[in-house]
């Protein structure tokens, strides 16, 4: 199936019927934000995967391990003002 917008769909009936079925899947509560439908819960199925999860919280840690290496680089040049683009800057300079 080709994406296209809704306008262009050429089966725009079962366009919106997969999507009156699909709403149905999740209760909605549009107290917060005002006005907005948000699922009051999800299904299983749409859950993120053990191995995205896990390639996520992989690259989480290698940006804690390069906030610190920057820090260690603050500290050895003894300034704890500057920026880390400052730093990045003077190193090309």
């Amino acid at each position: 199936m080709d994406p296209c917008l809704p306008q262009n769909d050429p089966n725009s009936e079962a366009r919106a019927r997969q999507i009156a079925t699909d709403g149905r899947r999740y209760e909605w509560d549009h107290s917060w934000p005002p006005g907005v439908g948000t699922p009051t819960a999800t299904n299983k199925a749409d859950h993120f995967s053990i191995p995205y999860i896990l390639r996520v919280q992989a690259l989480n840690m290698e940006i804690v391990a390069n906030h610190r290496r920057m820090d260690v680089e603050l500290e050895r040049a003894g300034d704890f003002t500057a920026n880390h683009d400052e730093i990045e800057d003077s190193k090309s300079a």
